[in-house]
């Protein structure tokens, strides 16, 4: 049976890689945030389409999708 501190320096590992935290830092850049289309994070700006469906996209997929849809800034 493992001490109850072995578990709790495990737990914090796990959640520290599970995550993204960098050993550098604690805290993940909070600018870049998950590009609804292609799931990379960068730096994204929200726009909601013809429909209402509001989409948070980063430079290049805004410009794709954008030849398809009309995009408004929210």
């Amino acid at each position: 049976m493992q001490k109850w501190w072995e578990q709790v320096i495990k737990l914090a590992f796990w959640k520290k890689k599970a995550t993204g935290f960098s050993k550098n830092s604690n805290v993940r850049d909070i600018k870049s945030q998950k590009c609804s289309r292609c799931g990379k994070f960068k730096l994204i700006a929200f726009y909601a389409d013809e429909y209402g469906g509001v989409k948070g996209l980063c430079k290049e997929c805004r410009k794709e999708i954008e030849k398809m849809r009309e995009l408004f800034p929210i």
